[in-house]
Order: C-alpha cells, then structure tokens, then sequence
C-alpha cells in the first residue's frame, strides 16, 4: 500500500493481487498464498539451480539483472522488467544515466528474458556475486576456479584456478581489486585481481561455506561448515586478521545476512544453518 511505500518497506507490491488473494489477506482469514503462483517460469538447465544474484538495480528503470546458476556449471543471465506498478513507483530522477533507447525487449509483453549465457564452468556453481559498478559478475565453482565475467556479453575475463573446490569468495570492500576466496581445505587466500598474484593465506578450523562483510567494511563474518562464525579484521587494503571466534551451532552455517544497526536496534546477524534454523544474532563487537 502507499503507507509501505512511503516508509521504504522491505516488501514492494508489483503486481495486482485477485479477489481470493485479497479476501484472504483481510483480517480473521487464512493467510494470502494459496493463489499466488508464478507468473513466468524459464528453465535452462536440467539440473538444480544452486544460488541467484540480483544486478543493476538502480542503473535502468525499465529492468533489473537476475544471474542463475546451477549444478552443472550453467549460468544465466536474464532481463528482468519492471511491472507497471514498480514503475509507477519509481522517480526517474532516480537513474540519471539510464538510456531507454537502449533498452531491448526482444519479445514485447515477455517479463523475463535472456541477457547473456555464461559458458566455462564444469561443475556446480557454489556462489556468485556482482562487482562495485555492476558490469562484471564473479562467479565460484566445485570446479576449483573463480571466474570474472562480462554481464552484457557473457566473455570471460579472467580465471583463477585453486587446489580444491570454491565455495565461497567475495571482494574487499575498500578495495575491489582484491577478493578473498575460500577453498575446502580450510584455507581463505586473498588474490590480487590484476595479476592473480596471492597476498594472504589463512588457514581456519574447517571449511568456510559463506563470507560476508559488515556495514564498516572492516570485519568479515566467516561461517564454517561446523557451525562457527570467525570474525576477521580487514587489518589493511589486502591483510586480514583473526579477532575472535563465535560457536553458533552444530549444524554447519550457510549463509550469513548484515542487518545495519536501526530505530535503535543494534547491528544483527542472520544466520542460517543447515538443520532448518534460522538464527537472530546481536552483532556488537570491537
């Protein structure tokens, strides 16, 4: 509603919802999802989509990025556009440097469409992600490579090859030439991006299955597969240090959200963990 939309709600409405969905919504009733369904499905590949990632999105009004990738090392890239309600939403002013002349709708009325393939992986992506301005994706592989691509055209750019599997990598946020990457032998090595040259090498307790780095872009929230958070210091532009570990849970952690400290709520950590739990976490720490 336009209450939600004024407050920058964390969910936006994008599309009409039916008369069942509505009557269902309204108080005393079942909640709203027995009428929600897709609204256009695409498959191209015949194997699990491993892991998503959202580009672009405050670069073209029209459309945003959304890369797929699978198990057997497929990776798409797709127009996604914006409903007449989202963009009804939107101030233009918002993206000074969009070109809509440039826009390519292919196929008109088609909400989703292909952008770019992405072909070189072999085996199963494990994350992905986008750079600082967008126009390049990175993605890691069971494969035992990181690799940077091209978003428009699908080229790959560089290829950096590691002695075991890449669940996880992600940049250093003061200083994008720089990645730290995890392998499944424990290790977090940090690479130059230039020349692949390896700046750092640490070893932690077990292999780390997410990376993320908090709003300061200082500490890095590492979560191993048997449940711990290491919290590292960026030291500098491309050292890390180890300041302190936190034992969450048995089960091994797979992702790792920042919430930024709000409406006088300290800074929080979701943390998801492979036995279906879903973890709250106070993130206080200096």
């Amino acid at each position: 509603d336009n209450k939600a939309h004024r407050s920058g709600g964390v969910l936006k409405a994008s599309l009409r919802g039916n008369k069942t969905m509505k009557e269902r919504g309204s108080p005393n009733k079942d909640p709203p999802v027995a009428d929600v369904r897709p609204v256009q499905e695409i498959q191209d590949s015949e194997t699990a989509v491993t892991c998503i990632a959202f580009g672009q999105e405050k670069l073209h009004r029209s459309h945003i990025l959304l890369a797929a990738a699978s198990k057997d090392g497929t990776v798409v890239i797709y127009r996604c556009y914006r409903t007449e309600m989202e963009l009804a939403r939107l101030d233009p002013s918002d993206f000074p440097n969009d070109d809509a002349s440039s826009d390519r709708q292919e196929a008109p009325g088609a909400k989703v469409v292909l952008h770019s393939r992405l072909v070189g992986h072999s085996r199963a992506i494990t994350s992905m992600f986008f750079n600082l301005l967008e126009d390049t994706i990175v993605t890691t592989s069971i494969d035992k490579s990181v690799r940077f691509w091209m978003v428009d055209t699908g080229e790959m750019l560089k290829v950096f090859t590691d002695s075991s599997p890449v669940p996880v990598a992600c940049f250093l946020p003061f200083n994008p030439q720089v990645f730290v990457a995890a392998n499944s032998n424990a290790v977090l090595r940090l690479v130059n991006v230039q020349n692949g040259l390896v700046l750092q090498k640490l070893k932690v307790e077990t292999e780390v299955r997410c990376l993320r780095f908090d709003d300061t872009g200082l500490f890095l929230l590492a979560g191993t597969k048997n449940g711990a958070i290491h919290v590292l210091e960026a030291s500098d532009s491309a050292n890390l240090k180890f300041k302190f570990k936190f034992q969450l849970s048995r089960a091994g952690i797979t992702c790792i959200t920042f919430v930024s400290a709000a409406h006088g709520n300290p800074p929080m950590l979701l943390v998801n963990t492979s036995d279906s739990n879903v973890n709250v976490i106070d993130c206080t720490y200096g």
